[in-house]
Parts: structure tokens; C-alpha cells; sequence
């Protein structure tokens, strides 16, 4: 019986995508299972499953290099990493690097890199391939968003459906905006950590640069929170269901909770927050407007025909947020300084019946980010777990067998408590 063996990175962001392909594999004939990078015990984990696969998500961090190279030496295991970043413009170098990651690492490593779409799948792949992370083109493969598919939860959607007001479905998404230095630090995705003193990390020029973004997104996030509040306050008749972010979850379930713009919505009568993560696409077809940041909830909601409205960051340079907003085509677009945006987009709501409009930009970009096709069959999940079936190439370390040897014994001694 194969071995597959699901390791996140972030569960809350990534739990339905394991779910979905999971439940598509086939009962007897393949065995699962799964756990978190931060597991404290997840070397033991995966000793303990003896995996053939190992279906990742990209590397982030010399953990996940240390936690690959293990699987594929003791268990020859296939290592595939499944990048789930949808708007940005990765045709830029520093953008595709970003996404590429800051550690080098073998090219034999990751067997197979799996992206949503062709767009990301062209651009990060080339910076792999130039960086020596991976052998051949061979070794990209594009399935679409499992996210994407129609795939109703009647419990999330029935609670928002009961009831009967207009509805404007809010997405957040700036839990960047309270990150400190130990935050950029202990996430390892900014820049490379390793070997490097604190002085050295805060003096790199990669750091300064995301930290000027963070104190951008919390001047951003205030305006934003403050448009719903107003419109929220001005249309009574109105319910606003505020959508957070995965890490925003994460976030709020810590003690040292400090999202503070989150706060200032949570007395509100008329806004509800979804503070636990489903499928967005469970609950989109009950909504008539969605207001957003640049999110790829963005081209979804065309899916079910709902008009969007996308606050722009302008004047802004090297901000990700700014990328994320150039790449999309919502339906309308007000700047986050148009303090009354929100609220006139939605007292045009309860005027007009239909706000959507086709878009064929749109259905374009939802070709080229997710790989959809308005009108044909979207199955990603069942393709996935279909590619995960099949008989997958391995793809040797170039290390002699005595360096594999004192490898191993370095890992064990590190990472195996006995």
C-alpha cells in the first residue's frame, strides 16, 4: 500500500486542500497522514510513516530542507511541493525570488514542484531552474486551486444564509501590519536567518524593506477597517460579514493577540466575523457585493457572479499589496484615501439589483493564475490525488552514500530526542 504522508505549513490556510485531496484518493490502496512543520515531533512522524510521498508546500524555512532530505535518504520518498500563491506578479525577478525561497537547497531535493496556475508555474519555475533548486521543466506540474471547486459545506453556508438581510462579504488580510522584528524573524520566509547574528538580520536590506511594507499596511488597514465601520454604521439594514485571513486566525487564538483593527470591529450589531477557516466558495453565492484588499478571492467571486470591490493602495512602491492590486480586475476600484467608498458602493447596492458585470480580463487571469476555464469541469483535487497515485519519479541527491551517512547521524543527533 502507498504511504502518503500531508505536511503543512500552516494548517488553518492549508487544512481544506489537504482535506479535499484526501478524500479523493483511494480507500484501500492508499494509506495518509499528516502533520505541521512546528511539530515538535515531526521527524518521529514521518519515521513512524515510512512515506513513499511526502505533498508539501514550498520551502520556507532550513527546517523543511533538514525534514526532506531525512524522508528522501532514510525512505527514498518523492518530496512535492504545491505553491498556493495565486496574485502577484511574478514576472518580476525580486517577486519570483521571493516565492523561488531564500535557502538553497539541492536540485535532486523537491521531485516535483505543483503550482495552481501556468503564470506562477512559468515565472517561479524559471527562478528554480536558474537557482540550481531543480533538475528540469519536467519536474513542474499545474492542477488549478482546489479552493476554487464547488464543494458546499452546509454548515457554514447555512448560517450565513438564515439570514435574510442584503449581505457584503469583507475580506481581511493585514496581520502583517502588527509583525515585530521577532515575528519577521521567527518566520524565516523574509530573508535567510541562518548563521546570521540579529544585527546582521536587522541591518539587511530585505528586512528594512518588509518592514517599511508592514508600517504601509497599517496605515492601509486602519483606513479600510474605518470605510466598514462607517458603512456598517450608515446602513443598518445591512449585514457586512467580515472574512479573516488563515493567519489572522492564527493570530487571534494567541494570548498576545494584537490585531488591533480587528477589535474595532467585533461590537459592531450589523458585522459578523467568520473566525474559523472554510471555503470561501461555501458561502460567496449568498453575498451581493465583496469588498477586498487585492485578494484571490477577487476572481471567485466572478464565479458565482459577484460584483467586487477592490480598495486600492496607490503610491506605494515595492509593496506587495500594490502587486496584488494591479493584477486583479474587480468589478469596481475606489482608493483607500476615497474615505466614503464602501459606503456609496453599497447604498448603489441596495438601489440596483445587478451589479455584476462579465469580464473577460477576468476569465483570462482565472486561466492564467488558477488554470479554470469559464464552462468546463474544474477537478484539481481529483487530478491531484490522481498524479499522487501514479508512479512518480525520484529524483537522486547527488551526496555519496558515507555523506548521507554523516547526514543522518547530524539530523538524528539535532532533531531526535530519545
Amino acid at each position: 500500500m502507498k504511504r502518503i504522508f500531508f505536511l503543512y505549513n500552516n494548517y488553518e490556510r492549508e487544512c481544506v486542500i489537504i482535506e479535499r485531496i484526501s478524500e479523493r484518493l483511494k480507500p484501500g490502496k492508499i494509506a495518509v497522514f499528516q502533520g505541521g512543520i512546528t511539530d515538535g515531533d515531526i521527524a518521529q512522524k514521518l519515521i513512524c510513516a515510512r512515506p513513499h510521498i511526502v505533498f508539501t508546500f514550498p520551502i520556507t524555512t532550513y527546517v523543511q530542507i533538514d525534514i526532506y532530505m531525512m524522508a528522501k535518504i532514510l525512505f527514498h520518498a518523492k518530496i512535492v511541493t504545491f505553491t498556493t500563491e495565486g496574485l502577484a506578479d511574478f514576472r518580476k525577478e525580486d517577486v519570483a525570488k521571493v516565492f523561488a525561497g531564500h535557502y538553497d537547497y539541492p536540485p535532486g531535493l523537491v521531485d516535483y514542484h505543483v503550482y495552481w496556475g501556468k503564470y506562477a508555474a512559468k515565472y517561479i519555475g524559471r527562478e528554480l531552474y536558474q537557482q540550481n533548486k531543480m533538475q528540469s521543466r519536467g519536474q513542474i506540474r499545474v492542477f488549478g486551486n482546489p479552493l476554487y471547486e464547488k464543494n458546499c459545506c452546509p454548515t457554514a453556508a447555512d448560517c450565513v444564509a438564515r439570514d435574510d438581510r442584503c449581505k457584503v462579504l469583507v475580506l481581511t488580510g493585514f496581520h502583517g501590519s502588527a509583525y515585530t522584528d521577532k515575528d519577521f524573524i521567527s518566520a524565516q520566509d523574509v530573508i535567510n536567518v541562518e548563521g546570521k547574528s540579529r544585527k546582521d538580520i536587522l541591518n539587511d536590506e530585505t528586512f528594512i524593506k518588509y518592514k517599511e511594507m508592514a508600517v504601509e499596511e497599517k496605515k492601509y488597514s486602519e483606513k479600510y477597517v474605518q470605510q466598514i465601520i462607517d458603512a456598517a454604521n450608515g446602513n443598518p439594514d445591512v449585514l457586512f460579514v467580515v472574512k479573516l485571513h488563515p493567519q489572522e486566525i492564527l493570530t487571534r487564538q494567541r494570548a498576545s493577540y494584537k490585531l488591533k483593527y480587528l477589535k474595532r470591529l467585533e461590537h459592531i450589531e450589523n458585522i459578523w466575523m467568520i473566525t474559523e477557516s472554510i471555503p470561501i466558495g461555501d458561502i460567496l453565492s449568498d453575498f451581493r457585493l465583496l469588498v477586498h484588499y487585492g485578494s484571490t478571492v477577487d476572481l471567485e467571486a466572478y464565479l458565482y457572479k459577484v460584483p467586487t470591490l477592490k480598495l486600492e493602495l496607490r503610491n506605494v512602491n515595492n509593496n506587495f499589496m500594490c502587486e496584488a492590486n494591479r493584477m486583479t480586475a474587480s468589478t469596481f476600484y475606489a482608493d483607500i484615501d476615497d474615505s466614503d467608498a464602501v459606503s456609496r458602493y453599497v447604498s448603489r447596492l441596495k438601489e440596483e439589483k445587478k451589479l455584476f458585470r462579465q469580464n473577460r480580463r477576468t476569465e483570462k487571469q482565472l486561466y492564467a493564475f488558477m488554470n479554470y476555464t469559464v464552462g468546463q469541469p474544474y477537478k484539481p483535487s481529483e487530478q491531484i490525488a490522481d498524479f499522487l497515485s501514479g508512479d512518480l519519479r525520484f529524483h537522486r541527491l547527488d551526496l555519496s552514500i558515507s555523506k548521507q551517512l554523516k547526514w543522518l547521524k547530524w539530523f538524528f543527533k539535532k532533531y531526535i530526542i530519545f
